[in-house]
């Protein structure tokens, strides 16, 4: 991700911007979508 990885957004002090939370989340999003396409369920998303 040109963002760096989703952790190291996590790990800093400010609080991120509603526009990066929503980029982020939608990256995720994307990822479980492409996994259910292919029948397969990640089981472990909290």
């Amino acid at each position: 991700a040109s963002g760096g990885e989703l952790q190291m957004v996590l790990d800093r002090d400010e609080v991120p911007e509603e526009r990066q939370v929503a980029r982020l989340l939608r990256q995720i999003l994307d990822g479980i979508a492409f996994l259910h396409s292919f029948n397969v369920a990640h089981l472990d998303i909290k």
